[in-house]
């Protein structure tokens, strides 16, 4: 976006503002809101007319199109933008198609209230962009959806990258490309089915894999281990076998176990029938952190507990204390642990100050890693590749 001149152009900002809702129906984390202000700031200094910043808000439901949920409508997130641009006149609409009104920021109503948005409608995608001279795509956390707002408007006018989307890009290509060795991945979470052709492309270049969560329980079913009331994917049983049997000397399972009552287990000796493993206990977070501690670089995706209970969150932000302030390169990723580590605002904070990165994709950061590997696009960098061969189109 630094060779355009935005000067007199009205820009629709593609951005991804789908944040955590709490259960009291207000916003739960705005990390992914505050990564966007270097683009916006740029925008504003480069002189253009009208910046309207476009996103769904789905935290609920996912993918699907929305009833038109009073929770959901933008007008919170327009108020967390007004807060972080205090000296901006914000002003929200309540609607998507429309010329914008003649103010410095615009915030459009939730985009997947309209059907034609998930559906990557054509006719949808060019009303949507009519009133607008250019595009500027920042929402790294929807590149893996093939929607209108992401992939079919860049049909119609010039698109170029935002400023966090090029740094999401940058960062993980650097850890795929270039490292530091030793490269450590750890990946929490509650499924191994959602992780697993990511572990798999993970095991064949990392140095090691620690593997938390939920997930750590499918592991430990395919080591004989009682599992008890645990989580475990019995249909991957045998991959995660598998995969012990294949990467012994880089897997990395936990050694301790926090269950539903409290209690903590040695991982190896298994839990009671009707105990249920919750978190990973103070045992694992010391191995944890030891594996951080011999690593050059980190990448971590998903929480090792159920960090929306304070009871379970010890072992996240334990490991979380300790990576935020170590002086290697780090990228932290998934919607759910940049969710329970920006519940200490201290760690994001310290985490950036100590050259880490908050990723803001979820699945867009496995599925990029894994395109990465595979030499494919995702949808939205394949349609952005696809708009700068047809430059000559665009008269700006």
């Amino acid at each position: 976006m630094d060779d355009v001149n935005f000067k007199g152009k009205k820009v629709f900002v593609r951005v991804d503002f789908n944040v955590p809702l709490g259960l009291n129906a207000q916003i739960a984390g705005i990390n992914r809101i505050t990564q966007t202000k270097p683009t916006i700031i740029a925008l504003l200094e480069g002189g253009a007319r009208t910046i309207t910043l476009a996103s769904h808000w789905d935290p609920l439901s996912d993918v699907k199109p929305l009833t038109k949920d009073p929770r959901l409508r933008m007008n919170q997130i327009a108020d967390v933008v007004q807060t972080m641009l205090p000296g901006v006149e914000v002003e929200k609409v309540d609607y998507c198609i429309g010329s914008p009104p003649a103010k410095q920021l615009v915030v459009l109503e939730n985009l997947r209230f309209e059907e034609g948005e998930t559906a990557n409608d054509a006719t949808f995608a060019r009303q949507l962009i009519e009133p607008y001279d250019v595009i500027v795509y920042d929402a790294f956390g929807v590149a893996h959806r093939a929607h209108s707002s992401t992939t079919r408007i860049m049909k119609d006018r010039q698109a170029v990258v935002g400023k966090l989307m090029l740094d999401e890009v940058m960062n993980l290509n650097w850890m795929m490309v270039s490292p530091k060795r030793p490269l450590l991945a750890m990946m929490g979470g509650a499924k191994l089915s959602t992780k697993l052709t990511l572990i798999k492309h993970l095991l064949s270049f990392v140095d090691r894999l620690v593997i938390g969560g939920a997930m750590a329980f499918t592991f430990a079913k395919a080591k004989g281990i009682n599992v008890g009331a645990s989580l475990v994917e019995l249909n991957f049983v045998d991959e995660a076998a598998r995969l012990l049997a294949d990467y012994p000397q880089k897997i990395v399972l936990p050694v301790d176990t926090v269950d539903n009552t409290g209690r903590t287990h040695l991982f190896d000796e298994g839990l009671p029938s009707m105990g249920a493993g919750c978190d990973i206990g103070a045992r694992t977070v010391s191995l944890f952190i030891s594996e951080v501690a011999n690593s050059g670089t980190v990448f971590w995706n998903g929480p090792f507990g159920i960090y929306e209970d304070s009871r379970f969150r010890n072992g996240t932000v334990g490991v979380a204390s300790f990576v935020s302030t170590y002086g290697v390169k780090k990228i932290i990723g998934g919607g759910d642990l940049v969710a329970a580590i920006s519940l200490d605002s201290d760690l994001i904070r310290k985490l950036k100050d100590t050259g880490g990165h908050a990723s803001t994709g979820g699945a867009a950061s496995l599925q990029y890693i894994e395109s990465v590997v595979t030499k494919t696009d995702l949808p939205a960098i394949a349609a952005l590749k696809e708009n700068a061969k047809n430059a000559t189109l665009w008269k700006l």
